[in-house]
């Protein structure tokens, strides 16, 4: 499975509204993708849009693309809505299907496979914290 055919059939998001489950950041150029998943996608995605734009984003592979291709050549878009109720490891397991599943060739992702609470030692500002809320 390569990123470009999750993006084939992925959705983008109309509503603000919380909704949990797996993400994807898509570069129209590379064909290349970072794969998360949320319990409120809409706001993480936000984050992640806020990062890449203030050139601030903590995966510097992911950061180094949008620099070079341009925001306009990237897509943010939801290829897995989950509405059961669910664990945070029970989300991390299904992104990990994804994350698996893909080419590890087309995936921006730095740590494969991902686990609960992100990236070791990393911590969001209070800024982010109040954010996300």
């Amino acid at each position: 499975m390569t990123p470009e055919e999750l993006f084939k059939s992925a959705k983008r998001l109309r509503s603000k509204k919380r909704v949990c489950g797996i993400y994807m950041i898509y570069c129209h150029i590379t064909k290349k993708a970072y794969i998360g998943s949320s319990g409120n996608i809409y706001m993480r995605l936000s984050g992640h849009r806020a990062e890449l734009n203030g050139n601030r984003h903590q995966n510097q592979k992911l950061q180094n693309a949008y620099n070079k291709y341009g925001r306009n050549n990237f897509c943010f878009v939801m290829i897995c809505q989950i509405v059961d109720s669910i664990t945070e490891q029970e989300l991390v397991d299904k992104e990990n299907f994804y994350l698996e599943g893909c080419n590890k060739e087309l995936l921006l992702n730095i740590q494969i496979p991902a686990t609960v609470g992100g990236m070791p030692g990393f911590k969001h500002s209070e800024e982010t914290r109040v954010k996300m809320a």
